[in-house]
């Protein structure tokens, strides 16, 4: 699934993409960005990323139908995610 763009009220542009992590049990299906690791328990289940160029905010769980969202209620789940730390490249 290709990332939403979402241009915030101050115009920053955000991409907000479902991640979903892997697991054994729960393979690779193509659909959506996966990561591998441990992870708490609130974020087994996926959520959603929103990454701009200076800041990374997390959503989870991932509310139904943001993929069909309105870019008014995408702000609104804006509004809702946590700040995390940007991974450094490299």
């Amino acid at each position: 699934m290709a990332p939403r763009v979402l241009v915030d009220e101050n115009g920053v542009r955000w991409e907000v993409r479902l991640i979903i992590p892997t697991t054994p049990n729960r393979p690779f299906e193509g659909k959506v960005l996966r990561h591998s690791g441990a992870y708490p328990r609130a974020l087994e289940n996926g959520w959603l990323s929103f990454e701009s160029p200076t800041e990374k905010r997390r959503l989870a769980p991932a509310p139904e139908g943001w993929d069909s969202a309105s870019d008014e209620e995408l702000a609104a789940f804006l509004k809702r995610a946590v700040s995390v730390p940007k991974r450094l490249n490299g």
